[in-house]
């Protein structure tokens, strides 16, 4: 789903609530409402290393980059009504993205200072995270189209990998160096943001429909290298039921 689309969406939600005065809104009548959505979440997974280590006794800096990018998102959740139209919620969002960062080296001369050896190449690198949003949930409702504005808590489990050292190959006189590799550790970082979304469900039948989500989460994850932002911007769509 594209920006133009979430945009699109925001205004949708928004326009629904604007027409929908509290004295004039419907009764949220039924007891749970539940949704399954794929979709996109933007500006993520991405790689910005800059470190130094030390061979052939002088300073070898090593950079690792990858820039963020949309990812396939897999959502789902449950709203459970609490008194008139104020409902609790728990979603649970999964995304998985894997790329080739671009790995650069400046590798010393093992006979000769000041005489360093220009190195780059590419390393697949995953980026894994799981969310958990626990949410108040307050649902406008309407003959043939119902939003759910939310809010609450995000709970983030993150997977990253991060380039530690690069292999390489040389050969007499020693003049020139080929990256064969970028090693690799896996972080594994839990933290607590926060969420602000809305959905719209398209009413199809008395019991179901078709809807679209756009939410903003974010929490800061304390990776050994510095915190790194996750979570972003989400959008994307589905099965709605209700009962």
């Amino acid at each position: 789903m594209t920006r133009r689309a979430v945009s699109l969406l925001l205004v949708a939600a928004f326009a629904v609530l604007a027409g929908h005065p509290v004295g004039a809104q419907g009764t949220w009548t039924g007891r749970i409402r539940g949704g399954f959505n794929v979709g996109i979440q933007a500006d993520t997974a991405g790689l910005s290393q800059s470190f130094t280590l030390t061979k052939n006794v002088e300073p070898a800096p090593i950079a690792a980059e990858l820039a963020p990018a949309g990812v396939l998102l897999v959502d789902g959740g449950i709203v459970v009504r609490v008194a008139g139209n104020l409902g609790a919620g728990v979603s649970f969002s999964s995304s998985n993205h894997t790329a080739d960062a671009e790995v650069t080296a400046s590798i010393p001369h093992p006979f000769f200072f000041n005489r360093p050896r220009a190195i780059t190449g590419v390393e697949s690198v995953e980026h894994k995270e799981f969310a958990t949003n626990v949410s108040g949930v307050y649902v406008v409702v309407s003959r043939r189209m119902d939003v759910g504005v939310s809010g609450g808590l995000s709970f983030f489990r993150v997977e990253k990998d991060f380039v530690t050292d690069v292999t390489f190959t040389e050969s007499f006189p020693y003049d020139s160096a080929t990256f064969v590799r970028a090693e690799l550790n896996r972080e594994r970082v839990s933290k607590t943001g926060f969420h602000l979304g809305a959905d719209l469900t398209w009413k199809l039948g008395s019991s179901w429909g078709i809807g679209g989500l756009v939410r903003y989460s974010k929490a800061s994850a304390p990776f050994s290298g510095g915190a790194l932002d996750v979570g972003g911007l989400q959008a994307g769509g589905g099965i709605r039921v209700m009962y």
